[in-house]
């Protein structure tokens, strides 16, 4: 049985109150082949966008989830709220999401989603 981009970000999102589903997404900034997923709602920081393709973060340029080689939480356990993405290209970024408490942080989970996309896309 084969798992969707779509599904996976659709389960996520029913877990976390700052994840919120495709229809919370604006529709200015995509490609034509990209379809908007789930959006995740930062506090302090850029909103970033799950789409078929990759992840929007604020102005940035897509991130495309095959250009994504590792994937690694920034910080202490529990005061966590940033992912390292090291890409194919040599590059990195740095995406934020700020959610949960202590012990329930949504990084956790983000990152746990991303590694299951990433295996999806690698197909």
């Amino acid at each position: 049985m084969s798992v969707s981009i779509s599904s996976l970000v659709q389960r996520c999102s029913r877990q976390m109150p700052k994840f919120f589903g495709a229809d919370a997404c604006s529709a200015s900034n995509f490609i034509t082949e990209e379809v908007p997923l789930g959006l995740y709602r930062n506090q302090d920081s850029d909103d970033v966008v799950f789409t078929s393709l990759g992840l929007r973060c604020g102005k940035r340029p897509l991130i495309s989830y095959q250009l994504i080689a590792d994937a690694r939480v920034i910080g202490d356990k529990q005061a966590a709220s940033q992912i390292e993405l090291s890409l194919t290209t040599g590059e990195s970024e740095r995406v934020t999401f700020d959610g949960g408490n202590e012990r329930f942080r949504d990084v956790w989970e983000i990152l746990r989603l991303l590694d299951r996309i990433r295996s999806v896309a690698d197909r």
